[in-house]
């Protein structure tokens, strides 16, 4: 399986995302042959080489009828620097490009404009995209996603975004860094708040990054094949103003994210109690909850209550422990985690269908009877829950 992992170091943008890719081995004429197919007269893609702080990168700029198209120059607009996400969309549907790359950048396009609507209060029809809407922006995501298509590239990985500070002004006007639509966009994505004065995540770059990521974390354990810097436009002071982007074959099947780890300690409760919290933790996003037995202050005996969840549903979780135990307080940290990838499969017993959870490492496949699933088949057909186990375990045997 080769992998992306992006560096977002000074942040992300749409021409960036292209410059590093291309830099890192994708063809050149690959992605002009994408833009031929969008069947645009005159559109054109060309490419060369910069220094940002002694750092060799390779910088995009997209032409209409041999003349680039930059953002105070309306040439190849013809007085409409921006679409409807209706009208992007009718340009990539009718393209001749692949299925796949089309629907991917569809997607990119379809999160953008939602997150202008929400900054906005507009409907997503009525939604205006100025600068993202332009050709050098549909280009930009366009060959980005073809460039990671011909690469092999079965999933992506992102650091944090590092984002600027400061004012910039654009068809809406004087705004603040970062800009509404990236703060919308970068929602439940791990972000670094930098003093560098320049805005350094554009919508563009968020909305590419934030679709085509599978996760925002260390990169896995990979061969290393290629690795690309794409520049931004701007000179910074302070960083060198470049995306690196590093390619590889994963070497093994584990899979990494961040967690938060909630504990409180309880010594004073129905220990009947448990057993509901434990569901309705685990329905409100905790992805796992355990008790470990401690003796606590003036030799008490106690329960270590522990709850595993992601950032997003963190405060939840809290509020439920609170709620619905005798805790007066909580303490959390961060963790990491590696993980098998894993996936559902039905396999087929002589007491019909059951869903297993199919995870492999060193080259083994491994299978786990889902309980929920044979908790139902033991129930229904009246048998013991451990022939259900035996049964699934004799039709899924580990390779």
């Amino acid at each position: 399986m080769n992998v992306a992992y992006f560096e977002c170091f000074a942040g992300i943008s749409g021409d960036m995302a292209l410059g590093a890719l291309l830099d890192a081995g994708a063809e050149m004429v690959t992605i002009r042959n994408a833009i031929d197919k969008l069947g645009v007269p005159g559109l054109g893609l060309h490419a060369h080489r910069v220094s940002k702080h002694s750092v060799a990168a390779t910088a995009v700029g997209v032409t209409a009828d041999g003349v680039d198209i930059v953002e105070d120059n309306a040439h190849f607009e013809r007085g409409h620097s921006g679409r409807h996400l209706s009208e992007i969309v009718q340009i990539i549907e009718n393209s001749g490009l692949d299925d796949n790359d089309k629907i991917t950048s569809i997607r990119v396009f379809e999160r953008l404009s939602t997150a202008e609507a929400l900054v906005h209060g507009v409907s997503v029809e009525r939604v205006h995209l100025h600068e993202a809407g332009a050709m050098d922006a549909i280009v930009d995501v366009v060959g980005t996603v073809v460039a990671l298509s011909s690469l092999g590239i079965s999933r992506v990985y992102s650091s944090r975004l590092r984002l600027g500070t400061g004012i910039t002004t654009c068809s809406h006007g004087t705004l603040p860094v970062p800009v509404p639509a990236v703060i919308e966009l970068c929602k439940d994505v791990p972000c670094e708040q930098t003093d560098i004065p320049a805005e350094l995540v554009t919508p563009t770059g968020a909305a590419l990054i934030t679709t085509l990521a599978d996760a925002f974390e260390p990169p896995p354990t990979f061969a290393q094949k290629g690795v690309g810097y794409g520049a931004g436009k701007r000179d910074l002071a302070e960083i060198p103003n470049l995306l690196r982007v590093r390619i590889g074959a994963a070497i093994e099947p584990l899979h990494s994210d961040h967690c938060i780890l909630v504990e409180a300690n309880i010594d004073d409760m129905n220990p009947e109690v448990f057993g509901y919290l434990f569901e309705i933790l685990l329905e409100r996003g905790a992805k796992d909850v355990y008790l470990t037995p401690v003796i606590m202050k003036k030799g008490r005996p106690g329960q270590l209550l522990s709850a595993l969840v992601d950032s997003v549903k963190f405060d939840e979780v809290v509020s439920t422990i609170l709620q619905e135990t005798t805790s007066l307080g909580v303490r959390y940290f961060p963790v990491d985690r590696k993980k098998l990838a894993r996936r559902m499969e039905t396999v087929t017993t002589i007491y019909g269908p059951i869903k297993v959870k199919v995870s492999e490492f060193d080259g083994k496949r491994r299978f786990a009877p889902e309980y929920d699933d044979c908790l139902r088949v033991a129930k229904e057909k009246k048998v013991p829950i451990l022939s259900v186990f035996t049964a699934v375990r004799k039709s899924a045997p580990e390779e």
